[in-house]
C-alpha cells in the first residue's frame, strides 16, 4: 500500500491543504516549529485508523474551519482508490469512511481494511509514520540503547518484540532456579510431585482394599440369594403339605366314589366329556377353596388387629373434625410448605445478617461484631434514602445482568450463524481465505458492472431503434394529410376547368378569380408537401 496524495478539509491548523505526487518510497516533511508537520502525520493516522479521543481533543474542531477530516489517495497493488474520513457526528465518532474506486463507485471501509491487512496503528506508528517525538527520543539514547530500541521497534509480531520475549524468559528462569538464598521453585515443585505420587500410591492401595471388599460383598450376596431360594423352596413344600392335609377328607371321599364307580361300571352311561367336566369342577372347587382360605386368614388377622387396637373414645368423638381436617389436607400441606420455605428464608437472612455484621466489624476495625451498636428507628429513617438508592441500584444491576444474558445469547446466535455460513461456504466451494474471498468479490463486482453496462447498451440500442422507426414514419406523409392535399389539388383543378370549359356557368363572371384560386390551392399543396418532406429528412 502506498499513499500518493492527501487533501485536508479541516484538521488542526490546516484547511483546504492539497499535497500531490508524494514519493512512492519515503516522504519527509520538514519546516519550522509549529508549522504543522506533526498535524499532517496525525491526519494520515486519523484517516487510516480513525479519530481517537486524544486526536479529537488536540486537532478538532479545525482552527480555520471546514469539515473535520479529509482524503488520502492510496495505491494497493493494481487497485487505486481514495479514502475519505469525516468525523462530524459527535464526541465519540471515529469518522465515517467512504472509499471511492477509480471507476467512481463508492463503498465502505472494505478496500481500506484490505489495503492495511493486519497492520495495526501501533505498528504503523513505529515503522511507517515516525514523528519528531520518536526521533528526539532516539537521539537522547546511547548507541547500545538506540540499537536496542530500534531492534525492539522493528522485530516481533503483533507488538510483542523478541527482546521483551527474551526478557520475560530470563525472568521466568530466575524464578524457577532461584537466586542468592531464595528457595528454587523447581525444588518445591519436585517435593509437591513426590507428595502427589505418595498420595496416588496410598489411594491405589485403598482401591485394592475396596476391590477385595467388593468381591466379598458379591460372595455374600450370592450366599444370601441361595438362602432366599432355599427358604422359598421350603415355603413351597410347606404349602404343598398344608394343601394335602386340607384335601385329606376329599381324597378319602374320592376313594369311596371310585369304589362306587367300580360297582356301577357298565350300569350307568357316562358322557364323553365327563372327565373334562369333572376336572373343570375340581379346578373351580380348588380355586374357591384357596380363596376361602385366604379370606379366612385375612379375617383372623383383622380380628387380631382389632383386638389389639381397641376403641379410642376420644378419637370416636372427634371423628367429624378429623374428616373435616382430611378435607383440608391440601391446604394444610401448602401451609406447611410455606412455613418451611419461610423458615429457610429466615435462616438465610440470619446468616446474611451475621455475615454483614462480621464484614462491617472488620471494615470498622472492631474485634467482634458484638461491639456494633444497634440501629434505632431514627437511624433507619435517616438511612432510608440510602436504602432506596441501594434497592434501585440492585434493580439496575438485575436489569444489566438480564441485558448481559441477552447480549450473550445474541453473540452465541451470531457465532452459530457465522459457523453455519462458513460451513455453507465450504460446501459450495467458496474460498475461506480473506484475500481469496476479497478477490472473488472484486471479480463478481466487475462482472456485475460489465453486465450492467451491457444492459444499458441494450436499452440504448432499443431506444435508437425506436427513434429510427419514428423518424422513418415521419418521412412518410400521413394519410389524412395526403387526403387533404389531394382534395385541394382536385378542387383547384375543377375550379380551373369550370372557369375555362363552362363559360356559361354562374361562376363564369368570376372565372379569373376561380382559376387563380384553383392554381393557388394546387401550388400551396405542392409547396406544403415539399417543406414537410424536407423537414422530415432533416430530422432523420
Amino acid at each position: 500500500m502506498k499513499i500518493t496524495d492527501l487533501e485536508i478539509d479541516g484538521f488542526g491548523v490546516w484547511h483546504d491543504l492539497k499535497l500531490t505526487n508524494l514519493s512512492p518510497r519515503v516522504t519527509t516533511f520538514y519546516g519550522a516549529n509549529e508549522a504543522g508537520k506533526t498535524t499532517v502525520m496525525q491526519f494520515a493516522r486519523a484517516v487510516l485508523y480513525g479519530v481517537s479521543p486524544a486526536r479529537r481533543k488536540r486537532y478538532l474542531p479545525p482552527v480555520e474551519g471546514g469539515q473535520p477530516g479529509g482524503t488520502l489517495g492510496i495505491v494497493d497493488q493494481d487497485a487505486r482508490f481514495r479514502v475519505t474520513r469525516i468525523a462530524d457526528r459527535g464526541e465519540g465518532d471515529v469518522g465515517r469512511v467512504v472509499c471511492t474506486a477509480a471507476d467512481g463507485s463508492t463503498s465502505g471501509d472494505r478496500l481500506l481494511r484490505d489495503a492495511l491487512g493486519d497492520v495495526d496503528e501501533q505498528t504503523f506508528t513505529n515503522i511507517f509514520a515516525v514523528g519528531l517525538s520518536e526521533i528526539q527520543e532516539l537521539a537522547t539514547l546511547s548507541g547500545t540503547k538506540a540499537a536496542e530500541w530500534l531492534y525492539r521497534l522493528t522485530s516481533g509480531l503483533d507488538r510483542v518484540s523478541l527482546y521483551d520475549v527474551i526478557s520475560e524468559l530470563r525472568r521466568n528462569r530466575r524464578e524457577l532456579l532461584g537466586e542468592d538464598r531464595q528457595r528454587s521453585r523447581i525444588t518445591d515443585l519436585w517435593s509437591e510431585r513426590d507428595r502427589l505420587r505418595s498420595e496416588i500410591d496410598r489411594l491405589q492401595g485403598r482401591n485394592r482394599h475396596w476391590s477385595q471388599l467388593a468381591v466379598e460383598i458379591g460372595e455374600l450376596d450370592e450366599r444370601i440369594g441361595g438362602a432366599e431360594r432355599e427358604v422359598r423352596r421350603c415355603e413351597h413344600d410347606a404349602r404343598t403339605i398344608e394343601i394335602a392335609v386340607g384335601l385329606k377328607d376329599n381324597w378319602r371321599q374320592r376313594e369311596k366314589i371310585a369304589e362306587q364307580l367300580e360297582h356301577l361300571t357298565g350300569r350307568a352311561r357316562i358322557a364323553d366329556d365327563a372327565i373334562e367336566r369333572l376336572n373343570a369342577l375340581n379346578a373351580n372347587i380348588e380355586k374357591h377353596q384357596r380363596q376361602a382360605d385366604i379370606l379366612q386368614g385375612q379375617r383372623h388377622q383383622l380380628r387380631d388387629e382389632c383386638d389389639r387396637l381397641g376403641i379410642n373414645e376420644l378419637l370416636v368423638k372427634n371423628c367429624c373434625r378429623i374428616d373435616a381436617l382430611g378435607e383440608q389436607r391440601d391446604w394444610l400441606e401448602s401451609l406447611d410448605r410455606q412455613r418451611t420455605e419461610l423458615e429457610k428464608e429466615a435462616r438465610q437472612f440470619e446468616n446474611r445478617f451475621a455475615a454483614e455484621q462480621r464484614r462491617l466489624a472488620e471494615t470498622l476495625g472492631l474485634k467482634s461484631e458484638k461491639q456494633l451498636a444497634e440501629i434505632s428507628e431514627d437511624d433507619l429513617e435517616r438511612l432510608q434514602p440510602q436504602i432506596d438508592a441501594l434497592r434501585a441500584a440492585e434493580k439496575r444491576l438485575e436489569v444489566a445482568r438480564r441485558e448481559v444474558d441477552n447480549r450473550t445469547e445474541s453473540v452465541r446466535s451470531l457465532q452459530t450463524q457465522i459457523e453455519t455460513a462458513i460451513v455453507g461456504g465450504e460446501q459450495h466451494g467458496l474460498p475461506m481465505d480473506l484475500q481469496d474471498a476479497s478477490d472473488l468479490v472484486a471479480k463478481l463486482r466487475r462482472r456485475l458492472q460489465v453486465e450492467q453496462r451491457l444492459e444499458q447498451a441494450r436499452q440504448h440500442e432499443l431506444e435508437v431503434e425506436q427513434q429510427s422507426h419514428e423518424l422513418l414514419d415521419d418521412q412518410v406523409m400521413p394519410l389524412w394529410l395526403f387526403g387533404w392535399l389531394l382534395a385541394a389539388v382536385v378542387i383547384g383543378g375543377l375550379m380551373v376547368g369550370v372557369s375555362m370549359l363552362v363559360p356559361d356557368s354562374p361562376l363564369a363572371k368570376y372565372g379569373g378569380l376561380v382559376a387563380l384560386a384553383g392554381v393557388g390551392m394546387g401550388a400551396f399543396a405542392f409547396i406544403f408537401k415539399y417543406f414537410t418532406e424536407d423537414a422530415a429528412a432533416e430530422r432523420l
